[in-house]
């Protein structure tokens, strides 16, 4: 956590008023959009909510099935309008160093700035 807020704080976040990091007059907000089929993925991301939260970022989640999450992130008209997805998860022939012979690879791509994390995380909890 000290590495994190350092690396922002370096970056050149910081604190406002109210705690929140902000940088060019914006405050860090971050809307995580999260697949809320499994207790697993929905524990994940109040997990990453908390953890954002203590580096001094705005979280809101939003919880949906698996139309939901692809509906507000793949397609969404506005892809500023979520920053992270968790829970959904995109195939891909290329094996990643994740992988092993008995699951699909775990891709962790990043377009446009936006983070998402493309495997569930149930039986991750090491990542």
């Amino acid at each position: 956590m000290r590495a994190a807020k350092k690396t922002l704080g370096d970056a050149g976040w910081k604190p406002g008023s109210d705690g929140v990091l902000t940088k060019g007059g914006h405050a860090l907000h971050l809307t995580v959009i999260f697949a809320n089929v499994l207790d697993s993925t929905s524990a994940a991301a109040e997990y990453a909510m908390k953890q954002w939260q203590e580096l001094g970022a705005k979280v809101e989640l939003r919880g949906g099935d698996n139309n939901f999450n692809i509906s507000n992130t793949f397609a969404a008209k506005d892809l500023t309008s979520w920053s992270i997805s968790i829970g959904l998860t995109v195939q891909s022939d290329k094996a990643s160093a994740a992988s092993t012979k008995s699951e699909p690879p775990m891709r962790a791509n990043t377009p446009l700035s936006r983070m998402t994390i493309a495997a569930p995380l149930t039986n991750r909890a090491s990542m």
